[in-house]
């Protein structure tokens, strides 16, 4: 019973996550519309999805929220808040309502990986959750939206991986960075 207690203070959610969330996620938007229409331009000309390439660090902003808050669905979270502030600034783009679900699973994957991990958040963790994410969102796109061929599917998948694996290398080491941060900060008091 205590166990179960410590689990449950643990999984709340404090105002320094849902901060952490929001900032996570507005970041994440920004960085899109700063460099998305470059990638999107490259990745038309070689005739691939645009999550594909840039993907990866598209999934950063999720995984990195999963990284620092450590709580379950905080990278669905991040997704989330980041569908929510595409529709009040109106970049919801050509995939409509379903924005939400290309924004959200990708972060659903992240925390399943998170999840199977436990509270470690090590660089193996986080390669896999980046890869997950991106091969969710990119896989999803390329079937239901791009209508590819299988073949051309699975290597957009593949790709997308890889992309979300570096995704995911990025968030761990920023997160390592934050925290070497915060425990120096919180030495010097």
């Amino acid at each position: 019973m205590a166990r179960w207690l410590s689990s449950q203070s643990e999984s709340r959610y404090t105002a320094r996550d849902v901060s952490l969330i929001a900032l996570l996620a507005a970041a994440g938007m920004v960085f899109k519309a700063a460099i998305g229409p470059a990638a999107l331009a490259f990745c038309m000309q070689v005739n691939l999805p645009g999550g594909v390439v840039m993907g990866g660090v598209y999934m950063m902003w999720p995984v990195l929220g999963r990284a620092l808050t450590r709580k379950p669905f905080s990278a669905a979270l991040v997704g989330a808040v980041q569908v929510g502030l595409a529709w009040v600034f109106g970049t919801v783009g050509p995939t409509g309502p379903t924005m939400v679900l290309s924004f959200v699973l990708p972060g659903l994957a992240a925390d399943a990986v998170a999840a199977v991990a436990g509270q470690s958040f090590n660089v193996g963790v986080a390669l896999l959750a980046g890869a997950a994410a991106n091969a969710v969102g990119v896989g999803m796109r390329s079937y239901f939206f791009l209508r590819l061929p299988v073949p051309a599917w699975m290597g957009s998948v593949l790709i997308g991986a890889a992309s979300g694996a570096s995704g995911g290398l990025l968030a761990w080491a920023v997160q390592r960075r934050a925290m070497a941060v915060l425990g120096q900060r919180r030495a010097g008091y």
